[in-house]
């Protein structure tokens, strides 16, 4: 079960909430358009609202806390100086006079725990190519960072996966996959993530992508940008009228508990 976080030690997992005023979508938004075909849309839009810091004794508890947060929560795997804390853009914290503690969701105000931290792996297949099941999934990054082999990981479909009509039928099965480890030191996340990142293109899991300007980009399977402390994590996506979102039971490959 997690908790507010008084005394933060060791042994325990830091992170933080993130919820939005007035229950306003945090997470991505999914409809059926008039052709009957799924519209997503990202909002991810924190103007005004609140973070506190929680802790979770395990991978399992962190997951738990993931599966369920809904559409106007996220999740960020840094913290903040503060237990709790009003969030502000920061546009609107220019002109804050009030008196309760304030931050933005910006690097100079959130960091990565003392002690231990969740790393996620968040898997897109390549273009034109399916999605891995959650066990190959962890068969190819336990096969391209031999690091990985002896460390427990935790697989959730992505924000905007498992889509279903009310009636039962699939509309989106797994479009992507989110990998959690437990990483021992939370402050070497970017360095252990850049080196599954690099093993990934060695073993032949990197393409290039063509950017917007036509530039041609580096990608692996796993994106490289998700390791920053103040980085908003989704659990579930607000689904608009006539659908719902079902995800299977979360996929957990053991090992020790800590990289």
């Amino acid at each position: 079960m997690t908790k507010e976080s008084q005394n933060p030690s060791d042994s325990v997992i830091a992170l933080s909430i993130f919820e939005n005023d007035g229950h306003a979508t945090l997470s991505k938004r999914l409809v059926l358009n008039d052709a009957g075909k799924l519209d997503k849309f990202a909002v991810a839009n924190l103007v005004h609202g609140r973070v506190r810091r929680v802790e979770c004794a395990s991978l399992r508890e962190v997951c738990s806390l993931m599966r369920n947060l809904p559409p106007h929560k996220a999740a960020a795997f840094g913290v903040c100086d503060h237990t709790e804390a009003l969030v502000l853009s920061q546009r609107r914290a220019v002109d804050y006079n009030g008196s309760e503690i304030m931050v933005t969701r910006t690097r100079g105000n959130f960091h990565w725990p003392d002690g231990p931290g969740v790393i996620l792996f968040d898997y897109d297949p390549p273009p034109n190519t399916s999605a891995l099941d959650a066990e190959n999934l962890v068969k190819v990054l336990r096969q391209a960072a031999p690091e990985l082999r002896w460390v427990e990981l935790a697989v959730k479909p992505s924000t905007s996966s498992c889509i279903y009509r009310e009636d039962g039928t699939e509309l989106r099965g797994v479009r992507g996959q989110h990998v959690f480890a437990i990483v021992k030191n939370a402050h070497e996340i970017p360095e252990i993530g850049q080196i599954v990142a690099d093993r990934l293109w060695l073993a032949g899991h990197g393409y290039i992508a063509i950017g917007g300007s036509g530039n041609l980009l580096e990608r692996t399977i796993t994106d490289t940008s998700v390791w920053q402390p103040e980085r908003l994590i989704f659990g579930s996506a607000e689904c608009g009228h006539g659908i719902m979102q079902r995800f299977p039971e979360l996929y957990i490959s053991p090992g020790m508990e800590m990289i």
